[in-house]
């Protein structure tokens, strides 16, 4: 009697979401709950036997196959590590998972391109980081942070090297390479062209340590 409820719950959790598919899915999801429903009549007559556990396997794979679909069709609105980890909550709320990440995905696209701009971070590297396409990135990019890429990433440099300029010892080739330009010339071409000044004018408008002020 226990099995028949549950298999009973799980069918209609499994046809609540099948239903909240989008219109293309039509099809699959009538074909999935009609398959639904002919196990689940098989089942009553071996409440423990492998006609029932059949039956739940192809219930699951039925709805896992058709929410895939539609997950991923429409992923440029989701974020997925977000999604998959409120799925895993609802379906073993005993468990120990970690707890959920507060950082938002503007903060992780800022956060990865700190950490690679010495590569010379592209836009091809970023798209791959998101799992889209180059183009469709570009897109996304302006949508989260609000402007083009080219122009968040020479803010990024910019910003990186007049920290360092200001707060380290590096020296202007060092400078160079940790914001992923190869050589001290590029560099000091990029920061004059964006400052009006070269890098050593704008090091050495600062105050050197222990010196009076």
């Amino acid at each position: 009697m226990n099995a028949d409820i549950g298999a009973e719950r799980d069918f209609q959790k499994a046809a609540f979401f099948d239903s909240a598919g989008d219109p293309t899915d039509s099809e699959v999801s009538r074909r999935s709950t009609s398959d639904i429903n002919l196990d689940k009549d098989k089942s009553r007559s071996s409440p423990s036997g492998p006609p029932q556990k059949d039956a739940l396997l192809r219930e699951l794979f039925a709805f896992v196959a058709n929410w895939a679909k539609r997950f991923y069709r429409g992923r440029q609105d989701l974020d997925r590590q977000k999604v998959v980890e409120s799925v895993l909550r609802e379906m073993l709320p005993d468990s120990s998972l970690p707890a959920s990440s507060t950082i938002t995905l503007p903060d992780q696209i800022h956060e990865f391109m700190i950490n690679h701009l010495h590569q010379g971070l592209t836009l091809k590297e970023l798209s791959e980081f998101l799992g889209y396409s180059e183009k469709y990135c570009s897109d996304f990019f302006i949508l989260h942070m609000g402007e083009p890429f080219s122009v968040y990433l020479k803010g990024l440099r910019l910003q990186t090297a007049k920290r360092l300029l200001e707060h380290s010892e590096q020296n202007l080739t060092e400078i160079a390479h940790a914001i992923g330009f190869q050589d001290q010339f590029s560099f000091s071409h990029f920061f004059k062209k964006a400052t009006g000044m070269s890098p050593r004018q704008f090091r050495d408008s600062f105050p050197k340590s222990g010196s009076q002020q």
